[in-house]
Order: C-alpha cells, then sequence, then structure tokens
C-alpha cells in the first residue's frame, strides 16, 4: 500500500521505499532496545529532554565510529562494542595543527589506510 500516484512511478521505486522505511525502524528499535530510550521519563521535563538528547547524541557518535570501521554496511550497537575496546587513540597537536592518531592491529589497519 503507497501513497504514490500510479503512474508516476515504478516497482523498484516502492521496494526502495519499503527499504528506507526498515532502515528508519531498525534505528528506532536499537534505540529503544540497545541504548536504554525506551519509555524513561523524570519528574521534570527538562531532565527527560537532555538524558533523550544525551543519548542521540552519543548514538550519533557511536555509529560515526561504527562507519569508520565498516563503511558498507549497517552494524549495530552491540555487535560494534567489541571493536571500540581495540581501538586506542589520541589526538597531538603540533603548532595549530591537530592530528587524531589509531593504533590499530589485524585486518582494520590496512581497511582504514585504503580508505
Amino acid at each position: 500500500m503507497t501513497s504514490l500516484p500510479l503512474g508516476d512511478v515504478n516497482a523498484w521505486q516502492i521496494i526502495e521505499r519499503y527499504r528506507q522505511r526498515a532502515d528508519t525502524e531498525t534505528v528506532f528499535d536499537e534505540l529503544k532496545h540497545q541504548w536504554g530510550l525506551e519509555g524513561f521519563c523524570y519528574r521534570k521535563r527538562n531532565a527527560t529532554a537532555l538524558a533523550a538528547r544525551l543519548g542521540l547524541l552519543f548514538y550519533n557518535l557511536w555509529h560515526s565510529f561504527l562507519r569508520l570501521l565498516e563503511p558498507d554496511w549497517h552494524v549495530e550497537s552491540a555487535g560494534g562494542r567489541r571493536w571500540f575496546l581495540l581501538i586506542a587513540a589520541r589526538l597531538v597537536q603540533s603548532g595549530r595543527q591537530k592530528t587524531l592518531q589509531i593504533s590499530v592491529r589485524g585486518k582494520w589497519r590496512e581497511q582504514l589506510r585504503a580508505s
């Protein structure tokens, strides 16, 4: 079922829309079940809003980190935790330039160099 005009779309466009919808639902499922944003509520509305915003900020940072390691496909939060434990990084400042040095071992070293 779709609200798109019948003559203006092809079947592959409808399939792509449903894939995008499924990807969006996966994100909400992760936020609720793996990041603890399922039904928490404080007495003060500001505290609830702040906790939700911080949760979303950390979720976005975490998925940026996972995209660095696996750029070709979506990795769920629980599956990427072991990678976080294996990587050490430091911020080096030389003059006015800041560089993030990442220490990686194994196959990820070649993957990071290639990208």
